[in-house]
């Protein structure tokens, strides 16, 4: 499993962002709260993260915090 991030926001839409660590590029997808309050492009950010795998789809959700990814899991 993947439990963190670390690395350089490149991009940021409203439920999503990218964070390059080193030369790849991974896209977190998130709560807007989150995606909006972690910082502005080019800043180093250190995310909590849940992989989702289903039969149609793998995502990678992000978070700021590690009690914000455990209410996730709850809700899953």
């Amino acid at each position: 499993m993947i439990d963190t991030v670390k690395g350089i926001i490149t991009s940021r839409k409203e439920d999503r962002l990218t964070i390059q660590i080193g030369h790849i590029g991974v896209e977190l997808r998130g709560p807007e709260t989150s995606i909006n309050s972690i910082g502005p492009i080019g800043s180093d950010v250190l995310m909590y993260t849940q992989l989702q795998v289903k039969d149609d789809s793998v995502v990678l959700y992000g978070f700021i915090t590690a009690e914000e990814r455990e209410f996730f899991r709850l809700l899953q």
